[in-house]
């Protein structure tokens, strides 16, 4: 399968749930728990590709960011930040403003995650990091094994052709398709070389055929 997953979605670890009242174990646990189920679906000779994306305004990015930085981590996914017009537009003209992250609509400091050593969340920390300092951990984790990505989710939506259906929140693995909520993606490929002749392309068929 070749799946896209939104994460920011999910609320922040170490965050109180209203209905358990208990504390909630947060995105990147989630994310671990399908990167393990698409393992086993590997071990039964079929493959598993996903994208998680993640976006640069919930208080968990830097947890997310740095997922991957042990090799071999969460192998099952690729992972992608989500940047925002606004977060670039920050970074671009007030380099030096500390950057506020959201949730349910408020404003707040982005979260150092805090874990015992079984993994298990034992609450968070708030932290002052600006904008260029975030952008630079994304660099930095990028050019350590080539993750996270980056995904210009406001420029997607611009150009979502489908709006009144979902607004755009994640691709497929590879990226090249953009995706609403509950979306597919269906690549296909059409062989030009049998739609043209004598240098010629058989314009009809070709329209035909796509």
């Amino acid at each position: 399968s070749g799946l896209g997953f939104a994460f920011s979605e999910l609320r922040p670890a170490g965050m109180r749930t209203k209905r358990s009242r208990g504390i909630s174990s947060g995105p990147i646990s989630f994310l671990e728990v399908y990167n393990q189920a698409f393992g086993v679906i590997k071990q039964q000779g079929r493959h598993g590709a996903n994208m998680a994306i993640f976006r640069v305004d919930h208080p968990d990015i830097i947890d997310f960011i740095n997922c991957k930085r042990v090799e071999g981590k969460i192998r099952n996914f690729n992972i992608s930040v989500a940047l925002t017009d606004e977060f670039m537009e920050t970074v671009v003209n007030r380099p030096d403003d500390l950057w506020l992250a959201a949730w349910n609509g408020k404003k707040m400091k982005p979260h150092k995650v805090l874990r015992s050593k079984n993994g298990t969340v034992e609450g968070y920390e708030e932290v002052d990091i600006t904008a260029k300092e975030l952008f630079d951990i994304i660099v930095d984790a990028a050019w350590t094994n080539g993750e996270p990505g980056t995904f210009f989710i406001d420029a997607a939506n611009r150009a979502n052709p489908l709006p009144r259906f979902s607004d755009i929140k994640a691709t497929n693995p590879c990226g090249e398709q953009p995706l609403g909520a509950y979306d597919v993606c269906n690549l296909g490929s059409i062989n030009l070389a049998v739609l043209a002749r004598d240098g010629e392309v058989n314009w009809d068929r070709l329209a035909f055929v796509t």
